[in-house]
């Protein structure tokens, strides 16, 4: 039976140097995209709030009011499903960054993938882990509370 390869500390030590200067980086961008959609979701609300004082003011009909409505909801979630993935990703991140402080305890891959797998709430991220196609088709269909 062959002896385990030992782990090269030079390579250890360089991809610790790398994770600590990239992941940062990678927090810094998907806080920037989570900020920027936070801003968006206001901005939309703000106008609609605006929209529906004007439907109000004038008496529009209640069904192209509710068709508004409806639209600005599908927007809204589809906003919170895209944040909800980012904070994933941003915690895997942080989790790889924590976990190169000590290479010889890292996982394998496949034990990585399963654990950040198994974070998963919408069947979204679990395509997009396996490689399947993704396109906003299945985000658009609102979600009644």
């Amino acid at each position: 039976m062959p002896a385990e390869p030992t782990p090269d500390p030079t390579r250890a030590d360089a991809l610790q140097s790398l994770l600590h200067e990239v992941a940062p980086v990678w927090n810094r961008q998907i806080d920037w995209a989570q900020s920027h959609s936070a801003e968006a979701v206001s901005a939309v609300l703000h106008q609609f709030s605006l929209i529906r004082d004007e439907l109000l003011r004038f008496g529009l009909p209640a069904a192209p009011a509710r068709a508004a409505l409806d639209q600005v909801l599908q927007e809204l979630q589809y906003q919170d499903r895209v944040t909800q993935m980012l904070k994933t990703v941003q915690d895997d991140i942080a989790r790889l960054a924590d976990a190169a402080q000590d290479p010889a305890s890292l996982p394998n891959s496949a034990q990585w993938l399963q654990r950040l797998e198994a974070a998963y709430v919408m069947h979204d991220q679990h395509s997009a882990h396996r490689g399947q196609s993704q396109d906003r088709n299945g985000l658009d269909d609102l979600t009644e509370f």
